[in-house]
């Protein structure tokens, strides 16, 4: 796996052959730092719901232990498979 370590040495050194330009490669690594955030936040195992009782009242319940990814995974499952 590439590093941001690597890929601001490729930035620095230059393309030699025009393909990768100083933006591009700074687009990257920012895009990198970003799904890395999203990796570790998927990776947490928690999240905080909010639920309405009877009456109309707000409640925040955190969970905590889930498989995020199975979850998301299995909700996209079930809404394809509802607007097929």
């Amino acid at each position: 796996m590439i590093d941001l370590d690597e890929l601001d040495r490729i930035n620095r050194a230059g393309d030699r052959y025009g393909h990768i330009t100083p933006g591009k490669v700074a687009e990257l690594i920012a895009e990198v730092r970003r799904l890395r955030e999203d990796k570790a936040r998927l990776d947490a195992g928690c999240i905080l719901t909010t639920d309405y009782d009877e009456f109309g009242d707000r409640h925040f319940t955190e969970r905590r232990g889930l498989n995020l990814r199975q979850m998301i995974d299995n909700a996209m499952a079930l809404a394809a498979k509802d607007q097929s």
